[in-house]
């Protein structure tokens, strides 16, 4: 994590000045939990990133620059949509 907080953008996205496929990938690594109903069968710590949701959230802190990424994926309406609606997740 420091080395991609020390190469990624201050504003909120990880180059230029939109969301780009870096930036999902961002979130995806280090922000996206899973829901219960996303993946029924998994335990709550295999739905969270690196199987400890506090424990990223606490890195993610430590990690200002990549904190902003994944906040500003996670508010973009066309991924709310996306994770609203894509279901049962099968990995």
């Amino acid at each position: 994590m420091g080395r991609l907080e020390g190469i990624v953008g201050a504003g909120g996205t990880a180059v230029g000045s939109s969301i780009s496929l870096a930036d999902v990938l961002i979130y995806n690594a280090f922000a996206e939990c899973l829901t219960e109903a996303e993946a029924p069968d998994k335990e709550a710590w295999q739905r969270a990133p690196y199987n400890d949701a506090k424990r990223m959230e606490a890195a993610l802190a430590a990690h200002p620059k990549l904190k902003a990424i994944c906040d500003t994926v996670a508010a973009h309406e066309g991924i709310k949509k996306w994770l609203g609606m894509r279901g049962v997740q099968g990995f």
